[in-house]
């Protein structure tokens, strides 16, 4: 059984089972983890963060494993920058499901992390390998 501390991040359909959206730069560092504010979980749903330079990048290639898989490793990285890991990862071939702390939610870290690095990728991917 999970304990309560940890948050199930496997998406579904672009959409987090548990948890709100969330991202930052693949090129942060400890001293720019995203820097969460004071904002509710429905505000990062209507007022997204941007995109970051490498998952715009990724967008403008055709939608691959590959893309996929390293825009994942992008918001790993992002999540990770701000003191949280990203585990448990299980990558069934098709789609990477995942947990994080409840922490980086509480924090809004993965608020930030996730729409800025994997969530139009991760979306995207899923509508293509819908029922795989």
């Amino acid at each position: 059984m999970k304990s309560p501390n940890h948050v199930l991040a496997a998406a579904v359909s672009g959409t987090l089972l548990l948890g709100a959206l969330a991202g930052c730069a693949s090129s942060a560092t400890a001293q720019d983890a995203p820097q969460p504010q004071q904002r509710t979980p429905s505000d990062y749903i209507s007022n997204p963060p941007e995109n970051s330079q490498a998952q715009d990048a990724l967008l403008t290639q055709p939608l691959t494993a590959e893309t996929y898989r390293e825009a994942f490793a992008n918001y790993q990285k992002c999540m990770s920058a701000a003191g949280f890991d990203v585990f448990g990862v299980k990558d069934d071939g098709v789609i990477i499901k995942y947990s994080i702390p409840d922490a980086a939610v509480q924090a809004g870290v993965h608020q930030v992390c996730y729409p800025e690095e994997f969530a139009q990728i991760d979306t995207a991917w899923q509508l293509a390998n819908e029922g795989k």
